[in-house]
C-alpha cells in the first residue's frame, strides 16, 4: 500500500542537513529541480491502495536507482553509502537518523514496480519538459546517435541471441502496426550464422533514416558500409577499426590499394601476425601452409550509397556534422563516469531501465549545469 506515502518526514535533527549539506551540493540542487511526484503518478497502478503494508515511497526507490547511476554504484554499495552519506538521506527524503532499504527491494522493485513499457520515453520527456521550463532548451534539433554497451553475459549461441533479438523487433513492430507481419524478410530455416546475420542485417541505418524522411549525419565507413566478402568468416571490429578472423585475432597492419589497371575499384589489404596463423587450430581453409603472409582484401565499392556520399559533400551535412561532438561527447559521459559501458543486469528490460536512469540522470546533471551558468 502507497497511501500517504508523499508525507514530510519529521525529525528533530532534520536541521542537520542545512550544516552538512551546502546549498550547491549537486544533490540537494537536483531535489529543489525536479517535482517527482510525476514517478507516484506512474506507478500508483503498480501497488495496491487500499490495504497491506505499507510500501517503501516508489519516489524514495526510484532516487535510489538514480544514485547507483550517478555515482555508478551496486545495489548493495547504494544502500551501503546511504548508511552514512547526509547528501544521500537529504535526497532520498529520509531523516538524518532514519534506516534505509534492503538490497534486494531494489531488485524486486526493477523487476514488478516499474512501467512494462516507455520509462525510457517518460524520462527523457520529462527531462526535457524541466529544461523547457528552465529556458534552457531552446535548439529544437535532434540529434540521434548509436554507441556499444557489453552485454552482463551471454550464455546463448550467436545463433540463439540473433534470433532472440530479431524475434523482439518483430514483435515490437506488430504492436504498432500488424501490417508489417507480412513484409519482413523470411526467416532462415537453417542453422547457418551466416543466413542469421544476414537477415539480421536487412534493415540498415541508411534505408531507415531515407524511409522516415531523416538525415543521416554520419559519415560513411567504407569498410562498414560495404563489409566483408560472402561465405568466409572475416568480421569488421568497429571498435578496433580493423578486421578480425574467425579465430578472434586482429590484422596488426593495413594497406590502401589504389585502383589498377586490373581492379577498378581501390581496395584495403589487412595483414595478419603470420606467426600465430602457422599454430591457430583454425588455419583449415584459411592459412595455406608454408605462405610467409596472410592477409585479406576489402574493396571499396564507390558505386554504392551514392546519395549519402552526395550529402556528405554539401555545406548542410558540414554544418549538421559540427554538432557531433556533443552526442559524442555525452555518449562518453554515460560509459565512463556512469557505468553504461556494460549493462548491469540481464535481459532487454534491464538495459531498457539502466538507459532510461542514465540518460535522465545526465541530462539533470546538464540541466542544473545550465541553469547555474545562466543565473551566475
Amino acid at each position: 500500500m502507497i497511501k500517504g506515502q508523499d508525507s514530510i518526514p519529521l525529525s528533530p535533527y532534520m536541521g542537520l542537513y542545512d550544516l552538512v549539506v551546502p546549498k550547491d551540493n549537486m544533490l540537494r540542487q537536483m531535489n529543489e529541480l525536479v517535482d517527482f511526484s510525476f514517478i507516484m503518478e506512474e506507478l500508483q497502478d503498480k501497488y495496491c491502495l487500499t490495504n497491506g503494508r505499507n510500501a517503501i515511497s516508489p519516489i524514495r526507490m526510484f532516487k535510489y536507482l538514480l544514485l547507483k547511476t550517478i555515482f555508478d554504484l551496486s545495489d548493495v554499495d547504494v544502500v551501503e553509502r546511504s548508511k552514512y552519506d547526509m547528501s544521500f538521506k537529504y535526497f532520498l527524503d529520509l531523516a538524518p537518523e532514519a534506516g534505509v532499504i534492503d538490497p534486494s527491494s531494489l531488485t524486486k522493485f526493477r523487476k514488478l514496480r516499474l512501467p512494462d513499457e516507455g520509462l525510457l520515453d517518460m524520462l527523457v520527456g520529462k527531462s526535457v519538459e524541466i529544461a523547457i521550463e528552465h529556458n534552457i532548451l531552446k535548439d529544437p534539433t535532434i540529434i540521434l546517435d548509436a554507441t556499444h554497451t557489453r552485454a552482463c553475459f551471454n550464455k546463448k549461441s550467436p545463433k540463439e541471441f540473433l534470433q532472440e533479438k530479431s524475434k523482439n523487433v518483430r514483435k515490437a513492430v506488430y504492436r504498432v502496426d500488424e501490417s508489417m507481419q507480412g513484409k519482413f524478410p523470411d526467416k532462415p530455416l537453417s542453422n547457418d550464422l551466416q543466413e542469421e546475420l544476414e537477415y539480421c542485417s536487412e534493415r540498415e541505418n541508411i534505408r531507415f533514416t531515407n524511409e522516415h524522411k531523416m538525415e543521416l549525419v554520419s559519415k560513411l565507413h567504407p569498410l562498414v558500409t560495404n563489409g566483408s566478402r560472402k561465405n568466409d568468416e572475416f568480421e569488421f571490429n568497429k571498435d578496433a577499426g580493423t578486421y578480425m578472423c574467425k579465430a578472434g585475432h586482429l590484422a596488426i597492419q593495413k594497406k590502401y590499394d589504389g585502383c589498377t589497371k586490373h581492379n577498378k575499384n581501390p581496395r584495403y589489404r589487412y595483414f595478419f601476425d603470420v606467426e600465430r596463423c602457422k599454430v591457430c587450430p583454425l588455419k583449415e581453409g584459411c592459412y595455406k601452409e608454408g605462405a610467409k603472409t596472410k592477409s585479406y582484401y576489402v574493396t571499396v565499392k564507390s558505386t554504392e550509397h551514392t546519395e549519402q556520399e552526395a550529402f556528405q559533400e554539401t555545406e548542410r551535412f558540414k554544418e549538421l556534422s559540427k554538432s557531433r561532438y556533443k552526442i559524442e561527447a555525452k555518449n562518453s559521459e554515460l560509459k565512463n563516469r556512469h557505468g553504461y559501458k556494460k549493462a548491469n543486469y540481464s535481459g532487454l528490460f534491464g538495459m531498457q531501465i539502466q538507459a532510461a536512469t542514465t540518460i535522465f540522470a545526465v541530462n539533470l546533471k546538464r540541466i542544473l549545469r545550465l541553469k547555474n551558468q545562466k543565473e551566475s
